[in-house]
């Protein structure tokens, strides 16, 4: 059983409610009857955390410990809850320890172990990080097609980043000839998604078609966008020109 300290997992979490299996030891009603902003200066949750055997409520509890929500954060431990509840067959613990190794650990071996166990079980994250996974050539052979696939079976999963990877994909002509029309095609599902990335690429879809007005109109779009990463990209657009302002709306 691996033992690290994680860093920045917040983005990679999530937090579900599920209820207990049949079976399964569970957390006594004193730990389940805790708010939020509950801490624990006494270490008293490490008494019976590792006790509790139900799955789910593994998974609950790592993102605690891992988030120091509620409890004072421990991610070692976090991460030994996360193992347990996966190797259990538990279907989020096996996508977030996959992502987790990608994106924390470079460890891709590992990664795609609990990817396509979760992917088995219908998970929605998992064939999007596979697919990542061939277009980059991390852990397996680099192949777009393959990376195309694994996009088109995240996207039936509903998966709104899978359709921005796979429209980068034919923008930059890695499936054959450049093809900003099936590009901006899925971007605009993107976008009906809510996907704010979508929003700016875009706007870089119709900069590479020479399209001035539509260009601008993305790039207005993107001030309603909270997401600062997708504010910065705007902003490269714009600085390529000079002449245009936006309007702040914020």
């Amino acid at each position: 059983m691996k033992k690290k300290l994680l860093c920045n997992l917040s983005i990679l979490l999530l937090t579900l409610s599920t209820g207990c299996s049949a079976g399964m030891t569970s957390a006594p009603d004193w730990f389940n009857n805790l708010g939020d902003e509950i801490v624990d200066p006494e270490g008293k949750f490490e008494e019976v955390i590792m006790e509790i055997t139900d799955p789910a409520e593994q998974f609950e509890l790592a993102d605690k410990y891992l988030n120091g929500r509620g409890v004072t954060a421990n991610r070692e431990l976090g991460m030994l809850l996360l193992e347990e509840s996966a190797a259990q067959g538990y279907k989020d613990s096996q996508s977030l320890l996959g992502r987790v190794y990608h994106n924390i650990y470079k460890d891709y071996s590992e990664a795609l172990h609990w990817l396509k166990k979760a992917d088995e079980q219908g998970d929605q994250y998992a064939p999007e990080f596979i697919g990542n996974m061939y277009e980059y050539g991390f852990g397996v052979p680099q192949d777009n097609y393959k990376a195309a696939e694994w996009y088109e079976k995240a996207i039936e999963l509903d998966n709104d980043v899978a359709y921005v990877r796979l429209a980068y994909l034919y923008m930059e002509g890695d499936l054959g000839e450049k093809n900003l029309q099936e590009a901006e095609r899925l971007l605009l599902l993107a976008v009906d998604a809510g996907n704010e990335r979508a929003v700016v690429e875009m706007a870089y879809v119709k900069h590479l078609k020479d399209d001035y007005d539509e260009m601008v109109y993305w790039l207005q779009e993107t001030m309603e966008v909270s997401d600062p990463e997708v504010r910065d990209i705007a902003n490269n657009i714009l600085d390529r020109y000079p002449d245009l302002e936006l309007e702040d709306t914020n």
